[in-house]
């Protein structure tokens, strides 16, 4: 309620919010659920590609900064300040030693090499478009802020899976249909702002 009321979010509003998303999912679910259910052929074939697509694994390094040091609005600035400092070329390295109170800290703000698809959805999706030696605006975290450096991107073979096939099978088949649902509710909902202004014309 606290975080809500520092950024003048009423809750009501807020839990309006949220019982109009499940209320759009639901509808999104019953007008799409036939075309959004995988095949078991899909599922074939996404089985087939995940045993070999290759893996990507990023080499990051964080500036990681609590709140429960300066308090929020102070550590927001301060974020905004580090950030504008390494766009015009600022040593990652030394800002992490001097700014982090992450335990990577001490090794210049490193993060042990993890694959891309453990990342925040969020994260993922804008760490990805990155280059090696750019860096993202402050991006929320747990208690804090954070400043993300991609090192370096590789591939790598997947691991071998300790799922049975059908718990892979399962895996899929749900990552499908939320995929083809998201994808469908998307569509859905631009059809009906065109046709919204195309009423007000």
């Amino acid at each position: 309620d606290r975080v809500l009321e520092s950024r003048g979010i009423d809750q009501q509003t807020m839990d309006d919010f949220v019982e109009a998303g499940i209320s759009w999912r639901e509808v999104v679910g019953t007008l799409f659920r036939a075309r959004a259910s995988p095949t078991e052929e899909d599922i074939d074939a996404a089985l087939e590609f995940s045993a070999t697509a290759p893996v990507e694994v990023v080499q990051l390094a964080e500036i990681a900064i609590p709140f429960a040091e300066r308090g929020e609005p102070e550590t927001l600035a301060l974020a905004d300040r580090i950030h504008a400092d390494l766009t015009r070329g600022a040593n990652f390295a030394e800002m992490a030693r001097r700014y982090s109170r992450s335990s990577s800290a001490e090794r210049d703000g490193l993060i042990e090499p993890l694959p891309a698809a453990q990342l925040p959805a969020a994260m993922r999706s804008q760490i990805l478009l990155m280059r090696p030696g750019q860096v993202t605006p402050p991006m929320p975290i747990s208690g804090g802020v954070a400043i993300l450096k991609l090192v370096s991107v590789r591939q790598e073979a997947p691991p071998p899976s300790e799922q049975t096939e059908e718990e892979r099978r399962e895996a899929l088949r749900a990552k499908l249909f939320n995929d083809r649902i998201t994808a469908f509710g998307q569509g859905y909902l631009q059809e009906l702002v065109s046709d919204a202004l195309i009423t007000e014309r």
